[in-house]
C-alpha cells in the first residue's frame, strides 16, 4: 500500500498479514476494516471506570478527554529497520492487489492517487488487476442498499473478481470497507464475500478513524464528542434506525449483529501489544490459529 494510500500504522500491521497470506495461500482474507486499515487495539491498561457495564462485563464511563488520553498509554513502536521499505517490497513481491469495496463515498475521500470505480464489469477489473498499482477502490454505495440486494451485489463483484483474477493472473485480497461508527451490513456483506471467494478463515474488523476520533480500547469503541470520549453505544449512531445496535464492546456487537450466530467468545482481539511487544512472530502466530471463518479485531 505505501505511500498510494496512507492509512495510519500501515507499517505495523502489512508485515503481518503479507506473512499470513503467504502461509495460508489463500486467496485473501475478508477484512471489514471500517474506516481505515489499522489496528487501534490499545494494552489493557486499567483505565475502564465502574460506572457503566457493558455486555461483557467490562465498565466504561464517559470521560473527557483531557482527563483520559489513551494515545500517551500506547507501547513504543515495534522496533525494526527500514520497516517502510521493507512493506513495500513485501507488497510488491506478493503480487497481489488490494481490491477495497467502499459501501458509501466517504472512503475515497479519506485516500489520493488511487484509483476508483463506480462500475465492475470483467474489462473494467482486469484493466485494473493489470495495474501494478497495489489498491484499487470499487465505490459499491452499498450501504444505501436494502441487506438483501448488497449482498447480491458483493456476491456479484467477488464473482467478477474471480473471473478477472484467472484472466489475468493476478491475485488479490478484499477489504470491505464500512462505517467507524459500526453502521452497515455486517456481517452480511463479508459472509457474502467470504462465501463466494472461499478460503476465508477469519475477518478482520478494524473500526478505526483516529481523525474523527474513534477508538476502541479494551475491546470498547469509543468516539470523541466535543471534549469526551463515549462509548458508541451510548451515541446517536447506534441509534441510527437502519444499523441500531446496543453493545460498545465489539466482542458483543459481532455477537449482536449476528443475531448469536457467532459468540462473543468467539471474537478475538489482537491488542497493540502484541503487535508493538509481540511483533510479527506474535501476530502471525495468531493469525495463524484462526479456523473456519471465525472473527477477529
Amino acid at each position: 500500500m505505501g505511500s498510494t494510500t496512507r492509512f495510519a500504522a500501515e507499517q505495523e500491521v502489512a508485515p503481518f498479514a503479507g506473512r499470513v497470506e503467504r502461509v495460508r495461500g489463500r486467496v485473501g482474507v475478508v477484512a471489514s476494516l471500517l474506516e481505515q486499515f489499522v489496528t487501534t487495539h490499545a494494552p489493557r491498561s486499567g483505565v475502564a471506570a465502574a460506572d457503566r457495564p457493558d455486555n461483557l462485563g467490562v465498565c466504561w464511563r464517559t470521560m473527557p478527554v483531557a482527563e483520559f488520553r489513551p494515545l500517551d498509554q500506547l507501547p513504543p513502536e515495534f522496533a525494526a529497520p527500514d520497516l517502510a521499505a521493507r512493506v513495500k517490497a513485501a507488497v510488491a513481491a506478493s503480487g497481489r492487489k488490494l481490491i477495497a469495496l467502499d459501501d458509501d463515498p466517504t472512503g475515497v475521500q479519506t485516500v489520493y492517487d488511487t484509483p476508483v470505480l463506480a462500475r465492475w464489469r470483467g474489462a473494467d477489473l482486469a484493466r485494473e488487476l493489470r495495474d501494478p498499482w497495489p489498491v484499487c477502490f470499487l465505490l459499491t454505495n452499498s450501504r444505501s442498499l436494502p441487506e438483501a440486494r448488497a449482498v447480491r451485489l458483493n456476491r456479484e463483484i467477488a464473482a467478477a473478481l474471480l473471473a478477472a483474477a484467472t484472466g489475468t493472473g493476478r491475485a488479490f485480497v478484499v477489504a470491505s470497507r464500512s462505517d467507524s461508527t459500526l453502521r452497515g451490513h455486517f456481517p452480511a456483506e463479508t459472509d457474502a464475500l467470504a462465501a463466494t471467494l472461499g478460503g476465508i478463515d477469519g475477518v478482520l474488523l478494524v473500526p478505526a478513524f483516529f481523525e474523527g476520533g474513534r477508538f476502541t480500547i479494551d475491546d470498547t469503541h469509543l468516539v470523541r464528542i466535543g471534549d469526551d470520549l463515549v462509548p458508541v453505544a451510548e451515541t446517536e449512531f447506534a441509534r441510527d434506525p437502519t444499523f441500531g445496535y446496543r453493545s460498545s464492546n465489539l466482542r458483543a456487537w459481532v455477537a449482536e449483529k449476528s443475531g448469536g450466530r457467532i459468540a462473543a467468545a468467539a471474537v478475538r482481539s489482537i491488542g497493540l501489544d502484541d503487535i508493538r511487544r509481540g511483533g510479527p512472530e506474535r501476530v502471525a502466530e495468531m493469525f495463524l490459529a484462526v479456523q473456519g471463518g471465525r472473527r477477529w479485531w
